[in-house]
């Protein structure tokens, strides 16, 4: 009886073992996996470097805190991207997976020429004159647009402080001379946007655009913001 108990207990605690050395192979084999797999992966990525030079064409300290601030929300969609500016700005890095360089050539290359130009294409206003721009949501006075617009959407522009001063000039003048149209054209790309009626002086600094919509007052937005970007100049791709 008792051998026979020995030997059953003996065969038990076998079983046992051989369980444990199964989980234990078992969980090995799937740590290993699991570090082979994220070694791959982290070996497959490719990280990609592009440097610029930055001319920022004499804007002030304020005007390029605002502009790197829409820069940067330009690549917030962009996974495990690092933005440095460095030499007091004047030299842009961009840090990221080689996966998205497409979408990054996109943000760093869409800059657009905005310029707004008297009737007879002379141009009296450039993205550089302008500090900030934001979107804006009003509700609309009554009897104004026809009573069919509850509220409005639209862009407001702040100049600079050069800006404001032609800005105010070219307003007062357009909107003096009777015999003459009274408009500034909005250019983006050298594609005509928009004729903005001048009918009073613009002697604040700042303007409104009204848009058709909320979405469109979004692009609207967007065009000023790339307008009012620096002229990036690559010098250095490691990709």
């Amino acid at each position: 009886m008792s051998n026979a108990t020995e030997t059953g207990e003996k065969s038990i605690h076998g079983k046992y073992k051989i369980y444990i050395i199964a989980v234990i192979v078992i969980f090995a084999t799937l740590m290993v996996g699991d570090v082979i797999s994220i070694n791959v992966g982290v070996n497959a990525k490719h990280r990609a470097v592009l440097v610029y030079s930055v001319d920022w064409q004499n804007r002030d300290k304020a005007d390029i805190k605002t502009v790197k601030k829409y820069i940067k929300e330009d690549y917030k969609d962009i996974d495990n991207i690092k933005l440095t500016w460095s030499e007091n700005d004047a030299i842009f890095t961009l840090t990221f997976d080689g996966y998205w360089m497409e979408d990054v050539l996109y943000q760093i290359e869409k800059g657009a020429k905005l310029e707004f130009k008297k009737p007879g294409g002379e141009v009296v206003l450039t993205g550089l004159e302008m500090k900030k721009v934001k979107l804006f949501e009003e509700y609309a006075e009554k009897g104004k647009y026809v009573n069919i617009i509850t509220r409005i959407y639209g862009v407001e522009i702040f100049l600079t402080e050069e800006g404001s001063k032609i800005i105010y000039e070219v307003t007062k003048e357009l909107s003096e001379d009777s015999e003459s149209e009274n408009y500034l054209e909005l250019v983006i790309n050298d594609m005509s946007i928009i004729d903005l009626a001048v009918d009073a002086p613009v002697d604040n600094g700042r303007f409104k655009l009204v848009a058709s919509g909320k979405i469109e007052a979004g692009i609207v937005l967007k065009w000023f913001k790339q307008g009012m970007y620096p002229l990036f100049t690559l010098i250095s791709d490691n990709s």
